[in-house]
This record gives C-alpha cells, sequence and structure tokens, in this order.
C-alpha cells in the first residue's frame, strides 16, 4: 500500500527511526561492561564460613555393606587373612575420602573458598585476578550475555579447569568445568557506590557429598591496579 500523505509518510518514518536509535541505545547500554578492577578484602563477619560447609565433604553416604555367611563360616585359619585385608581395605577407604575432602582445602578450588584478598585489574578482554595464596586467573566476561564470540576469549583455560563468564542482569557471572569433572559456578556482584564486592561460589564435584555454596563480601582498600605492573600486584594483595 502506497502512503500518499506527506504527513504520515513523515511521521511512520519518524517512528520508525526513533525506534531503531532505542534499540541500538539499549544494546549499548546492555552490553557496558561491569569494572570490578580494585584491591579487595574480605568482610569476614559478611561472608560465610568455609570450614562447616567442607566437614566431611568425602564421607560416604549410606551404610557399609553387611558381612557374607560365608564369611562368617570361615575357618580358624583364614581369620588372620580376613582381618588383614578388611584392615587394608579400611586404610584404602579412609585415604580416598580423606583425598576427596582436601580437595577443598589445596589447589585452585583453596583459593576461591579461602581466599580474603583480591587485586583485579582490567585487560583487553576482561580481568585479571590475583588471589592471596598466589593463584592468577583471567575472567573475560562477554558483555553480551551466555554466547561465544567469534575471537572465543571469554573461554579461558587455568588450573581450575575451562571457564566461561558473561554479563547478566549486571554480575559478570564465570562456569568452570572442573579437571577432571565437576563444576563451578561464580558471579560477581559489584555495589551501586562500587565500594563492595560480593563474590558467590557454588562447587559442585561428584566425588563430594554434596554441593558446596558460599558468599564471600569484599571491601574495596585500593582503586584498580594496573595489569601492566603485573610482578608488584602479589605483594600489594599481602600488604592489603
Amino acid at each position: 500500500m502506497q502512503l500518499t500523505h506527506p504527513i504520515t509518510a513523515t511521521l511512520i518514518s519518524l517512528i520508525i527511526v526513533s525506534s531503531a536509535n532505542l534499540l541500538v541505545a539499549t544494546a549499548i547500554a546492555a552490553a557496558q561492561p561491569v569494572n570490578i578492577s580494585g584491591l579487595w578484602v574480605l568482610d569476614e563477619t559478611a561472608s560465610d564460613d568455609p570450614e562447616p560447609q567442607l566437614k566431611d565433604i568425602g564421607k560416604r553416604k549410606g551404610k557399609k555393606p553387611k558381612q557374607s555367611e560365608s564369611e562368617h563360616r570361615q575357618g580358624d585359619k583364614d581369620v588372620g587373612d580376613d582381618t588383614f585385608r578388611r584392615y587394608w581395605a579400611h586404610v584404602a577407604d579412609d585415604k580416598e575420602w580423606r583425598s576427596v575432602a582436601n580437595a577443598g582445602r589445596k589447589g585452585s578450588i583453596k583459593s576461591l573458598v579461602f581466599n580474603k584478598r583480591l587485586a583485579i585489574a582490567a585487560t583487553e578482554n576482561g580481568f585479571k585476578v590475583w588471589y592471596q595464596d598466589g593463584f592468577v586467573r583471567d575472567i573475560n566476561p562477554n558483555p553480551y550475555g551466555r554466547v561465544f564470540s567469534a575471537s572465543g576469549d571469554e573461554l579461558v583455560a587455568n588450573d581450575l579447569g575451562r571457564t566461561l563468564s558473561y554479563v547478566k542482569k549486571g554480575k559478570i557471572i564465570s562456569e568452570t568445568r572442573i579437571e577432571p569433572r565437576g563444576e563451578i559456578l561464580e558471579t560477581f556482584l559489584l555495589s551501586d557506590d562500587r565500594q563492595t564486592l560480593t563474590v558467590t561460589i557454588k562447587v559442585d564435584r561428584p566425588d563430594w557429598n554434596k554441593i558446596v555454596e558460599l558468599k564471600k563480601v569484599y571491601h574495596r582498600t585500593i582503586d584498580a591496579p594496573s595489569a601492566k605492573n603485573e610482578q608488584a600486584i602479589p605483594d600489594v594483595v599481602d600488604r592489603t
């Protein structure tokens, strides 16, 4: 249908242009990166204590299987051998669950759950994060959400595994596939006054008997450090 009235055509053109400009402005605003750079110290009172969460994390659920009738009827000559076997089975089982339980108290997972100081510097693709115990990682959130860009910069490999980061509703969200298996979900939320950084951590490992969820609240101590001066940052984190 052809529009013959010049005023009607002009109004429709203005509406289309205004709508397009609004969509572009909305997309740009939504894509603005969340800047979490800075030096941060943990507020222990406002944060969750990881120790109760990690208590008995490696113990299996359920009861041990009952001894069979045939095992009860073994002769005297087999009693010593059976006791020997059961002893070492108990030792192996104990070592296994202790090893699983210790996974939350060592390595890169420990860096997340027990950390008390953070240094975060803006980089070309996102942020570099230094933890108090020396663990360093990159977080490159895609400002457009949980999508993969052509460069793939938002997918980063580190000691935890492979991490995908993106921005959603003003939060930075990081999803990490743990090596060899499991998942860590983190959110980074900056307060309106930019003085508080709330980090939530959810660790889901198939060899743990429960999912560990923690909230860590950090307060800003110094403005953003420079990623160009990487060697000096660990010392600053220790002294903060």
